[in-house]
């Protein structure tokens, strides 16, 4: 791993991003097809743009009275949201809300929104855009997002989560020990997500939701794949409310 350089890139992408300005304050980024085709029946979506990351992923634009939010669903993986964040802050977007399905480390989360303190950055792209003197980084948006559930009245739970790039190498081990560092889920975006942020100096909101699980000894898949259209639509309207507040 290359050290920490506190210094800007040669390449940033101001060099890449013409368009400026035309976007919606709020972006909502989620990983879930079901999520945005949720969005699509319920508010209705219109294309305003294009995030090109190997594969095009349209961005569109949901309208509630006078009010616009964006919305875009990413390729999972730390390396593109981070692409997303740095291209589209430059578009003018200052609050992102992030949601998504994590595997569940622990049954304190069952039916809540689990809502990030701190990530453990078991991924490459938080350790270039943040201090390298600790493996965990700080969500400092944490309580915003936990003030804004407590006042949607959304049952939620607050801590520690895992970010990891590997999925399929989420051994025993590892997760014993995530466990005992009172992670209560994994995922593969936060810590990315919140070191990028943070260095562009913009809001990321970030809620998950858990369907599979982690028993003590094996992978559960609980409810992956079979949240079912209601829930997704309860979830779509969740990212929506929080977007707006």
């Amino acid at each position: 791993m290359l050290p920490y350089f506190n210094e800007e890139a040669l390449l940033k992408p101001e060099n890449l991003i013409k368009e400026r300005g035309n976007m919606p304050f709020s972006m909502i980024i989620t990983w879930q097809t079901s999520l945005l085709q949720a969005a699509d029946r319920k508010f209705g979506l219109k294309k305003i743009s294009t995030f090109r990351c190997g594969v095009p992923c349209p961005v569109y634009e949901i309208k509630i009275h006078k009010e616009t939010v964006g919305i875009v669903n990413l390729p999972i993986g730390a390396p593109v949201a981070a692409g997303f964040i740095e291209e589209y802050t430059v578009r003018g977007v200052m609050r992102f809300v992030c949601i998504g399905s994590a595997a569940s480390l622990s049954p304190k989360t069952m039916g809540k929104i689990i809502v990030p303190t701190q990530a453990y950055r078991d991924e490459g792209t938080s350790w270039h855009y943040a201090s390298q003197e600790s493996p965990w980084i700080d969500v400092l948006s944490a309580k915003t997002l936990d003030t804004i559930l407590t006042s949607l009245e959304v049952p939620h739970i607050c801590g520690r989560v895992w970010s990891t790039d590997a999925f399929y190498r989420e051994t025993p081990s590892a997760v014993k020990m995530m466990k005992e560092q009172d992670c209560l889920c994994v995922d593969m975006e936060c810590a990315a997500n919140m070191a990028v942020a943070q260095y562009r100096k913009v809001q990321c909101l970030q809620m998950m939701f858990n369907a599979d699980h982690f028993d003590d000894d094996a992978w559960n898949r609980g409810k992956l794949r079979s949240l079912g259209k209601d829930m997704y639509e309860k979830l779509a309207q969740l990212a929506v409310d929080v977007a707006l507040s």
